[in-house]
């Protein structure tokens, strides 16, 4: 009885210290790192919610970030609400204003590649900087001399 009661009380204590020492279970400031993103099903965190807009510009100075200066977003793209469906189909509904005669809503296809940390568009290809249940960066070298950087949050 001492022996089960032991096992008992004990398991707890090392499953917390399996999940603190484990990088299954770190976060930095609420986003996986790249090295931690294979870790998690980075398809599950892409299609769990629609995802809204909140900036996105040219990095001219390289600082991995989009400065107020560099931001490029509009009222019309930050009321736009973005679906992936794990089929490899997505959407993107209006909600509120529509930018020039884009049509409502938009649908387009994706899939991943380079083991889940790119998103091919089939028309282009951005890479997964950070993903996490709430916000998710994206990026795209290929646009030199500045990296396009992408935000988004559910």
């Amino acid at each position: 009885m001492k022996k089960s009661l032991f096992y008992l009380l004990t398991f707890p204590v090392l499953l917390t210290s399996v999940c603190v020492t484990s990088p299954c279970c770190k976060k930095y400031n609420g986003q996986y790192n790249q090295k931690e993103i294979n870790l998690y099903d980075t398809g599950q965190l892409l299609t769990a919610a629609p995802w809204k807009l909140l900036s996105f510009g040219y990095d001219n100075n390289d600082d991995d970030r989009i400065d107020a200066a560099e931001e490029n977003i509009t009222a019309c793209h930050k009321s736009n609400i973005y679906r992936f469906n794990a089929n490899g189909s997505g959407s993107i509904v209006k909600e509120k204003i529509i930018c020039g005669n884009e049509s409502e809503p938009s649908v387009f296809s994706w899939s991943f590649t380079n083991n889940k940390t790119i998103i091919d568009f089939f028309y282009g290809k951005l890479f997964i900087a950070a993903i996490s249940n709430d916000s998710m960066v994206l990026t795209d070298t290929n646009t030199l001399p500045a990296k396009l950087i992408l935000t988004y949050s559910h």
